[in-house]
């Protein structure tokens, strides 16, 4: 039995991220003007130098039902890849000169401390930290079905719920006790070193009420990444 169960489980939304250690655009608020018309759901951005691209990622649930998202600035931001299962997206950011993220290659360990950097609640840029408490958990969440010519399906590691128009699909995360709030969403969770340890996927409550952080971490990012950058690789050759 694990000492920390999740009582509820609620994607949430984000905002802008601006690291104490990094004062640069490679953190900013996306928005998506499609999802929730008229009304517009914002999310966190952030950018990563991976094998000598620069791309931009985010929480998948921060790009449904839409093909690009809008910087702050309103340039337009066109959306690679969409990863549902593990709530990550991938989106073209060109070539800023901003300093960028690193992925960090050291494993995560129990009891590890880290850092989620946002603006919860609307408030100026706060850092939480705290101490991993689970590093291979596994939660159901509701994602977006695809649509395919006429009718929806998920993918095939998910369950289609008609009644909600959702998939229930499994995502495996780790959790730390951060106090992850609607904000964080898609937002950057670093090391020490100010490395990319983890994408702000959702947040829970142990069963005494406490929030808790839970995150896509970053080896589920770097099997996509690489995937894109393989394919890059493929049209430079053509």
């Amino acid at each position: 039995m694990k000492k920390f169960i999740l009582a509820t489980m609620v994607l949430i939304l984000g905002v802008a991220f601006y690291p104490s250690f990094l004062q640069n655009s490679s953190t900013f608020r996306v928005l998506n003007r499609k999802a929730l018309a008229p009304h517009v759901y914002a999310g966190t951005g952030f950018m990563v130098d991976y094998k000598g691209y620069t791309f931009g990622i985010t929480a998948a649930h921060v790009c449904r039902r839409t093909d690009e998202l809008e910087a702050d600035n309103g340039r337009k931001l066109k959306i690679i890849v969409i990863d549902p299962m593990d709530d990550l997206c991938i989106f073209d950011v060109g070539s800023p000169k901003f300093p960028k993220y690193r992925i960090s290659g050291q494993e995560l360990k129990l009891g590890q401390k880290v850092t989620q950097i946002g603006y919860p609640l609307g408030k100026s840029y706060t850092t939480e930290t705290g101490r991993i408490l689970e590093l291979t958990g596994i939660s159901f969440i509701e994602v977006e079905p695809y649509f395919y010519s006429d009718r929806f399906i998920c993918n095939p590691n998910a369950i289609y719920v008609p009644k909600k128009d959702k998939c229930i699909t499994p995502h495996m995360h780790f959790i730390a006790r951060i106090n992850t709030v609607e904000g964080n969403s898609g937002g950057p969770v670093v090391n020490s070193a100010g490395n990319i340890v983890g994408i702000v996927s959702a947040s829970g409550k142990t069963k005494a009420g406490a929030i808790l952080g839970v995150f896509t971490p970053v080896s589920s990012l770097v099997p996509l990444l690489d995937a894109v950058v393989s394919y890059k690789e493929k049209l430079k050759k053509k």
